[in-house]
């Protein structure tokens, strides 16, 4: 019954993350593929006026190179910062966007920036802190049970926080370890599916339902599994994805003890795991004959 009730409460926003999903996509398809640079913009400056996990790609966008994508998108974001002050006034849409602003960095920061509130949110901040905070309150379920391996106290898990997150970043390097004009097919979605990946795990107050931007790693992965099969069909990464396969299904085969997979964030386990066999899956010579 509670999961029926969340499902229903959060479906809107299910719907949403799908439609951010879906604009991406399609900005990158028209960026690379179309060749349509500033209908891209336009695609991806819509999804951040929805959300701003999406600004992962803006950075993507300048290190290969494509300007006018991503002028495109600061375009549409730029409009859609002004608009408002036609009906509003300037004052008052500057008012609401200075306002917007601090609860981003001010207010509470400790719950909205490191998660240290924990509640609904998944993720690296989360997790580190239901692993490293002794007095992390979860308001969702009602488990009390210890489930922190030492207390590290707030300012050392901040750091460390820090530290994960940078980590991503870095990895981002890995991912573009080729030549940054390549236009591969396999390449490029792999880099997508990757800096898609990312956004549940890097940004804060990630919700079950933006997990639903892994899809693309999902789909990589189990094309490179099908391709693979015919000369390789199981060895430890296949095993290694089915294990994360698992791990994404244990509220579906294991619905009884949904509370204990949410108090434990199994999600947030389950997309490390993904980013593992997804970096260890990367294409090569223009196929999936890898390593």
């Amino acid at each position: 019954m509670d999961h029926f009730f969340w499902v229903y409460s959060n479906f809107h926003l299910l719907q949403l993350t799908i439609f951010i999903l879906c604009l991406c996509l399609e900005a990158l398809n028209q960026t690379f593929y179309q060749q349509r640079k500033w209908l891209a913009g336009f695609l991806l400056g819509l999804a951040l006026c929805f959300k701003i996990t999406p600004i992962v790609f803006l950075p993507y966008l300048l290190y290969k190179l494509q300007w006018r994508s991503f002028i495109g998108s600061i375009g549409t974001i730029g409009f859609a910062i002004l608009i408002p002050s036609v009906f509003l006034g300037w004052s008052s849409n500057l008012e609401l966007w200075n306002n917007w602003i601090e609860a981003l960095t001010i207010e509470n920061p400790d719950w909205a920036i490191f998660d240290m509130n924990n509640r609904k949110n998944h993720g690296i901040a989360a997790w580190l802190s239901t692993l490293f905070i002794a007095d992390i309150q979860d308001n969702v379920v009602s488990l009390t049970h210890r489930r922190y391996l030492v207390d590290l106290g707030h300012e050392k898990v901040k750091y460390l926080i820090y530290l994960i997150r940078t980590g991503l970043v870095i990895l981002t390097l890995y991912f573009l370890k080729a030549n940054k004009l390549s236009s591969e097919p396999l390449k490029l979605f792999w880099e997508w599916s990757y800096l898609f990946l990312v956004i549940p795990l890097f940004f804060p107050q990630q919700r079950l339902y933006n997990f639903i931007l892994l899809l693309p790693a999902f789909s990589y992965l189990i094309l490179f599994q099908v391709q693979r099969f015919k000369t390789t069909p199981i060895n430890w990464k296949t095993i290694l994805f089915s294990i994360t396969i698992l791990l994404f299904n244990l509220e579906l085969l294991l619905g009884i003890f949904r509370k204990y997979l949410w108090y434990h964030k199994s999600t947030t386990y389950g997309t490390i795991v993904l980013l593992i066999v997804l970096a260890l899956r990367a294409p090569r010579q223009n196929n999936l004959d890898t390593k």
